[in-house]
């Protein structure tokens, strides 16, 4: 009847709930300066010219790029900063941050060997057009999963999705919209790649996905919850004044 939690984030739980009774919480740390240094020093041997590698030593000590510090202390996203391989300025905020890490990884997904070998071909002189509807595909996932009982999305109900047709539609020649196939394919290809794992929480024997981090999911919902509503509040009318709501 043992009952464990290990989580590195205890404001998340509220440990006078009844139902944690008996329960051990363990909470896992972050990483220190010096596993920071570990990470970045096993990461240079094969990216020695990598952005973060050149950095690194700056962004421990200086006050000014402490909420990046901060960021590096959790072993997934300082994974994702030195795979992105982005710029780090001392302006960049953590949302900042998130963006360029996620054009960096649309970049990356500009396969002519994989899954994107469907994609238009105006839009393959364009990639900044083609991240713009990659995220704001991706944030309508988030948006979905956030209202999923289980947290995580079958592969079915990402071809169900209206968000999935408008980025096919957008983004892939006429001829993929007719094979079911190909759509499944694009999907898992496109999500797993970067910001998705498969999830084996899905009790249904359909193939369900969850995102690689909480921290990337909970990033994308905010910003798809904050678009949807500046998209509501700052309609203008015909006189250019803001429509009363």
């Amino acid at each position: 009847n043992l009952k464990i939690i290990l989580t590195s984030r205890l404001n998340y739980l509220n440990v006078k709930d009844p139902s944690l009774e008996g329960t051990l919480v363990v909470k896992l740390d972050e990483l220190d300066d010096e596993q920071i240094k570990v990470y970045v020093e096993k990461f240079e041997r094969f990216y020695p010219d990598n952005l973060l590698v050149k950095r690194i030593n700056e962004i421990l000590v200086s006050d000014e790029l402490r909420h990046i510090k901060e960021l590096l202390q959790q072993a997934v996203l300082i994974y994702f900063i030195a795979l992105s391989n982005i710029d780090i300025d001392k302006s960049d905020s953590k949302s900042i941050i998130y963006s360029k890490i996620f054009d960096s990884l649309a970049k990356r997904s500009w396969d002519n060997n994989g899954q994107l070998s469907y994609i238009k071909s105006d839009l393959r002189e364009d990639p900044k057009k083609y991240s713009k509807f990659l995220r704001q595909y991706i944030r309508s996932i988030a948006f979905e999963v956030y209202q999923s009982p289980h947290l995580h999305i079958s592969i079915k109900r990402l071809n169900e999705l209206q968000s999935t047709k408008h980025f096919i539609n957008k983004c892939f020649n006429q001829d993929v919209l007719d094979d079911p196939e190909v759509i499944k394919n694009i999907s898992k290809y496109l999500l797993i790649s970067f910001y998705f794992q498969q999830s084996s929480k899905n009790p249904d024997e359909d193939t369900a996905i969850e995102f690689f981090h909480n921290s990337l999911w909970e990033f994308l919902t905010a910003e798809y919850i904050w678009e949807e509503l500046k998209s509501i509040l700052l309609n203008e009318d015909e006189d250019g004044d803001l429509k009363q709501i």
